[in-house]
């Protein structure tokens, strides 16, 4: 599919990068994109100016699986080079053949912060979800503190992931959910896949006019769709639900699908959702608390 006929106009792919499974498959991600869309990847990798801080100090201690020892801030730089050397090569043998332009850029900062920042000149982002804890895995601090604060269109995905049929989406008749279904449509021409459309509507009369914008929708009249009705007043629980099963198909969700005035109201929709998922959001930078 063309830049001219896919009606999803994306330059600048913005990945951010550690050694992490998670983040070589944003990688292949961000690679399937940016072929079909002639987008740019740039690929950021962050050194942890928290961790730098704390490695200055005598009680800072590296603890393995057998000991625990002091790690001296010159081995962390040290490392930190090391590792940025070993993606450098990583995405050269990802995606350097394929004749897609790509950058990389090492910053250092407050992860979280330096990422925000380096999305405002991005079109799209795909980064991991996941993270690693004590308790195992769970959703990284990045992807909370940009699903919290950040604009745009952010993909957020799990290792395992590939796009795949059917691409899914959720219409309310919102400017955010016809931005959704523009780029849901333009993923499933991209994978030559199907639409699927959930549609959530106080009634019949609302759920035909909801089904009449689709179809009058440029984007989405050159792809197969289904349509899925569902309850307004229940949309919320029933969203969380449908996809709390073992589903990887990607979710174009538009923010204001969640329902929820609350600043917190679209992470805790996202929580509970499984599937890989692309946050639509307004272009203005949401304010930090």
């Amino acid at each position: 599919m063309t830049r001219d006929n896919q009606h999803v106009s994306v330059r600048r792919i913005l990945v951010p990068v550690d050694e992490s499974v998670h983040s070589r498959t944003a990688l292949e991600t961000a690679k399937v994109l940016a072929a079909a869309l002639q987008a740019e990847i740039s690929c950021l990798f962050v050194e942890d100016e928290k961790l730098l801080k704390l490695s200055r100090h005598a009680f800072f201690h590296e603890v393995c699986s057998h000991e625990c020892r002091p790690r001296p801030a010159h081995e962390l730089e040290r490392d930190l080079k090391r590792q940025s050397e070993r993606i450098r090569r990583m995405i050269a043998g990802a995606i350097g053949e394929m004749g897609i332009s790509w950058s990389f850029d090492i910053r250092r900062g407050v992860v979280e912060a330096v990422i925000l920042e380096q999305a405002t000149s991005a079109d799209l982002i795909v980064m991991g979800r996941m993270g690693r804890s004590l308790l195992g895995s769970t959703m990284g601090s990045a992807a909370r503190y940009l699903i919290l604060h950040g604009r745009g269109q952010s993909m957020f995905i799990q290792e395992g992931f590939r796009l795949s049929s059917p691409i899914l989406t959720v219409f309310t008749g919102s400017a955010l959910s016809a931005r959704a279904l523009t780029l849901a449509a333009g993923i499933a021409g991209i994978i030559g896949g199907e639409l699927e459309i959930l549609l959530p509507a106080a009634d019949r009369q609302n759920m035909r006019r909801l089904r009449a914008a689709v179809a009058d929708h440029p984007a989405a009249a050159a792809v197969q769709k289904r349509y899925h009705p569902l309850d307004l007043p229940l949309v919320r629980g029933l969203l969380a639900r449908l996809f709390q099963s073992t589903q990887r198909e990607l979710l174009v969700l538009p923010a204001d699908a969640a329902l929820d005035p609350r600043p917190g109201g679209v992470l805790e929709l996202v929580k509970r959702i499984n599937n890989a998922i692309l946050l639509i959001r307004d272009e203005q930078v949401q304010p930090t608390t």
